[in-house]
C-alpha cells in the first residue's frame, strides 16, 4: 500500500525532528555554556532561551536527550508505510547496525563532559567526538528501524472494510430436505478461510445467474444445481446451449441415481433439432399417430406450416406450428 502525500509530509516532518532534536543537544550540552559567556548573549535573548530549554524533562542530562531521539526515531520508523522487503537480512540490516549505533553513542556519553584544549569550533577534542558519536549513531539507528518496518506488516493506514469489515458468517452445514440443493464453496471469515455451502432452499421460484463468457456460470452454479436436484429425485428440462456439456453431466448423474435404486420408472431423452441423428425422434407418419382422419388432417397441417419458407405470421400461430 502506498503512503498519500499527508503521510510522506508527516514522515518528512518527523524525519526533520530527529535531527532537529541531534541538534539541539549538542547546542545545549556542548555550546550552551560558550555561547552564554559572550557579552551579545544576554542581548539577542539567548539566556531565555537556553533556560527555556533547560526546563524541559529531556535537556537535564544527555542519556534523557538521547533517549528522546531514540523515541522519535521508533515513531517515524515504525509509522510509515514503507516498502516491504521480506528478503532483508536481519543479522546485517538491522542487528549489527543497532548494536554499533549503541556502542558509538555510549562511547559519545563516555566522552561529554571530559575538560581539554579547544581545536576545532570551539570544541575540543572529547566534544568533537560528543558531536560525531551523536550524528553516526542516531543515522546508524534510523537506518536499523526503518529496516525493521521493511520486514514486518503493519496495519497503519490499512481500510480494515476491504477484507476483515467485508466478510461475514455463512452457511457451513448444508440444508437437506427434497427442495434445497447445496452447493460446496469457501469462504473468508475472521481470518480463516472456511468451508460452507451455498443453499438454494426453493428453486421453482427460479434463478437468475449473470455472468460474462467464460467466467464459470455452468461450472459453479449450473452443474451443481443439475446433480442437486438429481439427488432429489427431481424431473428436469436441461437446455443445453453448449450441447453435450451439460447433457453428459445430467446423463452421469442420471445414470449413477439408477444405480443407486433411484429414477427407476425414469427415462432420459435428448431433443436436438440441429443434429437429429443424436436426438429422441419419432415418424409423425407411423400408422399408431394416425387413428382417424382429424389426427391425420391436423398432423400434415402442422407439417406445412413448419416447413413454409418466409412466413410472417407470429404470435401463438408460429409459436406452436
Amino acid at each position: 500500500m502506498e503512503e498519500s502525500k499527508e503521510q510522506q509530509h508527516m514522515h518528512r516532518l518527523l524525519q526533520f525532528g530527529i535531527y532537529l532534536s541531534v541538534a539541539f543537544d549538542i547546542l545545549v550540552f556542548v555550546y550552551a555554556v560558550k555561547i552564554l559567556s559572550f557579552p551579545q548573549a544576554e542581548h539577542y535573548g539567548l539566556h531565555r532561551f537556553f533556560l527555556g530549554l533547560n526546563r524541559m524533562m529531556i535537556y537535564q542530562a544527555p542519556i534523557y536527550s538521547k533517549a528522546f531521539t531514540l523515541l522519535l526515531i521508533c515513531l517515524t520508523s515504525v509509522g510509515t508505510l514503507s516498502r516491504k522487503e521480506k528478503d532483508l537480512n536481519p543479522k546485517n540490516s538491522i542487528v549489527y547496525p543497532i548494536a554499533a549505533a549503541l556502542i558509538i553513542l555510549g562511547f559519545g556519553l563516555w566522552c561529554y563532559g571530559k575538560p581539554g584544549q579547544q581545536v576545532v569550533a570551539m570544541a575540543n577534542w572529547y566534544e568533537l567526538a560528543y558531536i560525531t558519536c551523536s550524528f553516526i549513531g542516531c543515522l546508524l539507528l534510523h537506518v536499523a528501524m526503518d529496516n525493521i518496518s521493511k520486514i514486518i506488516s503493519s496495519k497503519l493506514g490499512k481500510d480494515k472494510w476491504n477484507v476483515e469489515g467485508e466478510s461475514f458468517m455463512q452457511a457451513t452445514k448444508p440444508v437437506v430436505n427434497c427442495h434445497a440443493v447445496n452447493i460446496p464453496m469457501l469462504f473468508y471469515y475472521k481470518r480463516r478461510v472456511r468451508k460452507g455451502y451455498i443453499v438454494l432452499q426453493n428453486l421453482y421460484r427460479g434463478l437468475i445467474l449473470l455472468g460474462v463468457p467464460g467466467s464459470g456460470k455452468s461450472f459453479s452454479v449450473v452443474m451443481p444445481v443439475i446433480r442437486g436436484l438429481i439427488a432429489n429425485r427431481a424431473t428436469l428440462v436441461v437446455y443445453d446451449i453448449k450441447f453435450p456439456d451439460l447433457g453428459k453431466i445430467t446423463y452421469y448423474h442420471y445414470l449413477l441415481a439408477r444405480q443407486k435404486g433411484d429414477y427407476q420408472n425414469f427415462r432420459f431423452h435428448v431433443i436436438n433439432l440441429n443434429e437429429p441423428e443424436r436426438s429422441r425422434r419419432i415418424n409423425p407418419w407411423k400408422a399408431v399417430y394416425l387413428q382417424t382422419l382429424a389426427d391425420a388432417s391436423e398432423t400434415a397441417e402442422g407439417l406445412v406450416e413448419a416447413l413454409k419458407k418466409g412466413d410472417k405470421s407470429g404470435g401463438s400461430d408460429q409459436f406452436f406450428t
